[in-house]
């Protein structure tokens, strides 16, 4: 890879950080479903003004964040019980994870 016309070291690529975004996201839900409650009691007023779609955006919202949720919940217990492998694994000095 050159810069400038000059070659650059290649370095191989660093390992993702490893986050835990269920609080982000979680986060977002709430705030999703705060402006449902709002928008809700506003309805009507939303209506006369043609913004009635206002409601559904923030339906969509909370059911998207819902669904993000369970993604990383689902992502984090896997991530957890394959270190409770590797563990078990090292512990029993199997690299393999073979029974001898």
């Amino acid at each position: 890879m050159k810069f400038a016309g000059l070659p650059m070291e290649e370095r191989p690529t660093p390992p993702a950080p490893r986050t835990d975004d269920r609080l982000a996201a979680l986060a977002g839900t709430l705030v999703w479903a705060v402006s449902l409650v709002v928008v809700l009691v506003e309805r009507d007023s939303l209506v006369a003004d043609d913004r009635g779609w206002w409601v559904w955006c923030c339906v969509a919202g909370v059911l998207l964040g819902l669904v993000g949720l369970v993604h990383l919940q689902r992502r984090e217990i896997r991530y957890r019980t394959a270190r409770r492998r590797e563990r078990r694994t090292a512990r029993s000095g199997l690299t393999d994870g073979s029974q001898p």
